[in-house]
Formats: C-alpha cells, structure tokens, sequence
C-alpha cells in the first residue's frame, strides 16, 4: 500500500514542482494548471500575476509530497501503528489542502495590486 502511495506523492510532488516552476517563469492563462478563479482568469496579465505571486507556495506543495514520498517508504519498513501510518500518510495532502486557501487570497492580492483594478 505504502509503495502505491509512496509512487502517487511522487508523481503529484513532480507536478507541483512543474507548475511552481513555469509560475515563476510566467505561466500562460490556460484551463487546467495554476490558481484559475474569475479573478485571475480576467486576463493573461492577470493570470501570469496571480501564479507568480503563489510560486513559492506551490514549491512548498510540491516539496512536501516528495518528502513525503520518502518518508513513507521509511516508514512502510519502521513498526508503526495501522493509525500511526494512516494519520502519516494523510498528512501531506492535508497540508496542500491547508495552503490552498493562502494561496488563493495572495493571488488575489497581487491582481488587486495591478494598475488599473
């Protein structure tokens, strides 16, 4: 179980990673990848703004799943408790789940920081 789950944080820490990345370097408006609510899909100088302002957020994200990924190959070989492990293994989707909301609003932010808004 650990391995299918260890090989699914992997996979969901590279795309985090991914996207972190190309936020950064100014990700284009599109309708699958990046911070995507009428606010930031407004305009192309909206979108790019509102994902650069979450880039770090993001790597943070992705930096977490494949922590995680690791770990819990760790911990698949350790004598843990069945709720020791579940609790471990739920902990970084609950945290990406927790950022989302900053991320949200400072992405808000800096499109309301844009001239003319």
């Amino acid at each position: 179980m650990f391995c299918i789950l260890s090989a699914t944080y992997t996979l969901a820490g590279a795309m985090f990673l991914w996207l972190a990345l190309a936020s950064r370097r100014g990700l284009s408006r599109n309708h699958c990848a990046g911070i995507r609510t009428p606010k930031t899909m407004r305009s192309d100088e909206a979108f790019v703004t509102a994902n650069r302002a979450v880039w770090g957020l993001t790597f943070l994200q992705g930096a977490i799943f494949l922590l995680s990924a690791v770990a819990l190959i760790l911990v698949s070989r350790a004598q843990v408790s069945p709720a020791a492990s579940l609790g471990f293994a739920l902990l970084p989707a609950v945290i990406s789940l927790g950022l989302v909301g900053p991320q949200v609003r400072r992405a808000h932010r800096a499109v309301d920081l844009l001239p003319g808004r």
